[in-house]
């Protein structure tokens, strides 16, 4: 009877080790199936043959890890958010390395589905434990940006670049952001460090260019262009402040070349566009080659009818074409024209010696005067007008006030068109004098001969 029952104990317990053995074989023979696993096999596959596994074992955590991270891959956060926890709460003997990065998953998962809040107190929480990695400030200064915290964001960059100052990605993270912010001196540090750790990054020359600019080194800006164009990302906007900056320094052949070159670009930025034919134009009045100008300004007429001056320097030059010392007046640069009014003031008057010049907004000139006139010692302001349409009463007044002010004896107005009859009933009895278009081509004329 002992013995029956000694042989009944050993069958039982056979039976149950085979079973084991069996579920044993069976999870090592998925598992070996998985490391088989390439990636043109569907992650539908995959999960399923983990779910097997994790059948078998549910606390198996290298499955249930592959698990999450696979249902991460395919979007569902809400299933790596289950398999995330289930191990947090079903395995006590997790390293911290191993505990690090299930938080971390946790958080991409909170941050990708838009649970930001979830997501913040995770990556804070590993900040805390861990004070010397960066990665978790740049984490959170990410979340604040979606969220809107772009100065909380800027303090926590600033942070991960305080403890890892090599780190090019976060450099340049935050120097964008400070630029973006108009925080120009601080982006300026920032790109600058940057540079000195990696001086061919297309990007950092790029902003430092942008930077230089703003702060008028146009020369200093001038050298990161230049290195910025070879990445097309930043090609047209580098090409376009190159040209800019020939242009600025009277290097009208080579701005020329750059903007022809720019305006060949396919699809090329609209503002980008009429800003080049713009100074295109400029360059060509500089360079007295006034057909070239106009087929500028008529193509950026035939994009936006009303782009800055266009339509008014056309409409000066249609009212100036048949008579060329009047279009030397109305078409001549800013530099130009003051020389120009500087000439007109001293035919004007006797012995003319020029105190003041300025040049208002609406390209308008004054000059202020010491003048023997009509063989009399005086003060003259001159003023300079350059219009298509008579000018009204209300520019007269504005500039009796000017000549009071100054307290200059006499008031004389140029202009290339004529005055309203308001205007002309305003001047009389008043130290004015009025010269209109034909008046403007007889002095222009004599000052030819």
């Amino acid at each position: 009877m002992v013995f029956i029952i000694i042989i009944i104990a050993f069958m039982v317990t056979l039976f149950f080790v085979s079973v084991t053995l069996i579920k044993l074989l069976s999870k090592a023979k998925l598992k070996s199936s998985l490391k088989k696993v390439t990636d043109d096999i569907p992650e539908s596959v995959v999960i399923e043959t983990l779910k097997k596994i994790l059948k078998t074992d549910p606390d198996d955590f290298e499955s249930r890890l592959k698990l999450a991270k696979e249902y991460l891959k395919i979007k569902n956060y809400s299933e790596a958010i289950v398999n995330l926890n289930y191990i947090l709460n079903n395995n006590k003997d997790l390293t911290t390395k191993e505990k690090t990065e299930i938080y971390d998953l946790l958080a991409r998962c909170y941050t990708d589905s838009k649970n930001y809040e979830e997501a913040y107190k995770i990556y804070s929480s590993l900040r805390m434990q861990n004070p010397d990695d960066p990665s978790n400030y740049i984490k959170l200064a990410h979340i604040d940006l979606k969220l809107g915290n772009r100065d909380k964001a800027i303090k926590l960059l600033t942070k991960a670049a305080s403890i890892d100052s090599t780190n090019i990605t976060t450099l340049k993270e935050l120097g964008v952001l400070l630029y973006e912010s108009n925080k120009f001196p601080e982006a300026m540090s920032i790109f600058s460090k940057a540079h000195k750790i990696s001086p061919e990054d297309t990007e950092i020359n790029y902003y430092l260019g942008k930077l230089y600019y703003k702060f008028e080194k146009s020369k200093e800006a001038y050298r990161y262009f230049l290195v910025s164009k070879n990445d097309t990302k930043y090609t047209v906007e580098s090409l376009f402040f190159i040209g800019k900056i020939l242009f600025q320094h009277d290097k009208y052949d080579e701005a020329l070349k750059v903007f022809n070159n720019l305006l060949k670009i396919p699809n090329l930025n609209r503002d980008i566009m009429l800003e080049s034919r713009y100074i295109t134009a400029d360059i060509y009045l500089r360079k007295k080659q006034i057909p070239e100008a106009i087929q500028q300004w008529e193509k950026i007429l035939s994009f936006s009818s009303n782009y800055k001056d266009v339509r008014e320097k056309l409409d000066r030059y249609e009212q100036t074409k048949t008579n060329s010392l009047l279009r030397n007046y109305m078409m001549a640069t800013k530099n130009e024209f003051v020389s120009l009014c500087k000439k007109i003031a001293s035919n004007f008057a006797k012995n003319v010696i020029i105190i003041r010049t300025q040049v208002n907004p609406d390209s308008t000139v004054e000059l202020f005067t010491q003048a023997v006139y009509r063989d009399m010692a005086t003060t003259i302001l001159f003023k300079f007008f350059r219009s298509n349409s008579n000018i009204g009463q209300f520019a007269i007044r504005e500039f009796y006030e000017k000549v009071k002010e100054t307290k200059a004896k006499l008031g004389v107005c140029f202009t290339t068109s004529g005055y309203t009859e308001d205007a002309i009933a305003y001047s009389k009895g008043r130290v004015i004098e009025l010269y209109d278009r034909k008046d403007l081509i007889k002095l222009l004329s004599k000052m030819d001969s």
